[in-house]
């Protein structure tokens, strides 16, 4: 789970998706602290609705198609 000395650090970029039908509000940003970024997706409306994914191993949307 992500916890709060994980967080405060995050780059202030943040983007907003869209609010879906149900409510839910889903926040994406890109954590630039330490020697590998990352992006962090997660549900603001939900405790512990996160997911983390290290920007070095995603693919390029191109190459993967």
């Amino acid at each position: 789970m992500l916890n709060d000395s994980n967080s405060h650090d995050m780059a202030s970029d943040l983007t907003e998706v869209p609010r879906s039908g149900d409510g839910h509000e889903i926040m994406a940003s890109i954590d630039t602290d330490g020697e590998t970024p990352n992006l962090i997706i997660a549900d603001i409306t939900e405790d512990g609705a996160w997911i983390c994914a290290s920007m070095f191993d995603s693919i390029i949307l191109q190459e993967w198609v």
